[in-house]
């Protein structure tokens, strides 16, 4: 589990979220969390840093891969998509804070748009709705199965109540067929103040 940092010039705001390692030296996080930044700063458990370089942003799927030379850590498994009433996990620094470890019950999983802070609403996605006590800064962090599978990616919060929303393997599968193959850096869209 990593924590991710970056300062976004344009917006003179930084930004924090979550990640975790998929491939070698490959972390997969939100596009949101590093949107607008240039060189995203990135945290293990033990407080080592590296610096990484964007090499996939899909600000419309909400998912960004981050090439980080000489992390050494072991990659997360990919598992199979879970089911309404499956008991998960997730893990991140919800608020820029420790690492947390946190249960969540999957309520459904489907294709949605989903609407942001601005208005903006998205094309359809599959996506998890959890029972979860997700914050900010949790985006970005994997969903887990009973066996600490990834089968998901955290990536927003409903405006009230305990929900949680996370994109499903079906939407970061074709990410991980060519996650091993992205090595050049790519521009990190813009960001969004607030």
């Amino acid at each position: 589990m990593l924590k991710i940092n970056g300062t976004a010039e344009a917006c003179a705001q930084n930004q924090s979220g979550s990640g975790f390692v998929a491939a070698s030296h490959k972390v997969i996080t939100n596009a949101h969390v590093v949107s607008g930044v240039d060189s995203p700063l990135v945290q293990t458990r033990q407080g080592k840093s590296y610096e990484g370089n964007i090499v996939y942003f899909d600000a419309d799927k909400d998912i960004a891969v981050l090439d980080v030379p000489g992390l050494d850590a072991s990659p997360l498994k990919a598992g199979e998509n879970g089911k309404a009433g499956d008991l998960a996990n997730f893990m991140g620094y919800p608020l820029g804070g420790p690492f947390t470890s946190r249960s969540a019950s999957i309520q459904g999983l489907g294709y949605n748009s989903t609407t942001s802070e601005n208005g903006t609403t998205t094309q359809p996605r599959e996506i998890y709705q959890l029972a979860a006590d997700v914050q900010q800064g949790n985006s970005g962090g994997p969903l887990l199965n009973d066996q600490g599978q990834f089968i998901g990616l955290i990536f927003a919060k409903a405006t009230q109540g305990e929900t949680g929303y996370a994109l499903s393997m079906t939407e970061l599968e074709p990410v991980l067929q060519d996650i091993e193959s992205m090595n050049q850096p790519v521009p990190s869209g813009e960001c969004t103040s607030g």
